[in-house]
């Protein structure tokens, strides 16, 4: 990922958990309409990365989950307002919720 505004985003309108295709879409949604917002995610890669290829996926079907990550940051780096976090996270869980704590 090229994202790098590490710390540039001072207030958000918006955090996203997770940068799975869900979340990098509501990422670029949000980018596009200018909401400032934090994409959290693990820094392991995908879980569907031996995958041979992701389909039903609209305009990149029978890409690599990588390939997909790589092609929606640059479209989402374009607009100059999210945020990707990447870091390790401290995860507590109750009935309801995980909560997790990210090191800035």
């Amino acid at each position: 990922m090229t994202n790098e505004r590490r710390h540039q985003v001072k207030e958000i309108d918006i955090a996203i958990l997770g940068g799975g295709p869900a979340g990098l879409q509501a990422v670029l949604v949000l980018s596009r309409i200018r909401k400032k917002n934090y994409s959290f995610d693990t820094p392991e890669p995908p879980r569907n990365t031996s995958s041979h290829g992701v389909h039903n996926f609209l305009g990149l079907d029978g890409l690599l989950p990588i390939d997909i990550l790589k092609i929606a940051w640059e479209q989402i780096d374009k607009y100059d307002s999210a945020e990707l976090q990447r870091k390790n996270s401290k995860c507590q869980q109750n009935k309801r919720w995980n909560i997790c704590y990210y090191n800035r």
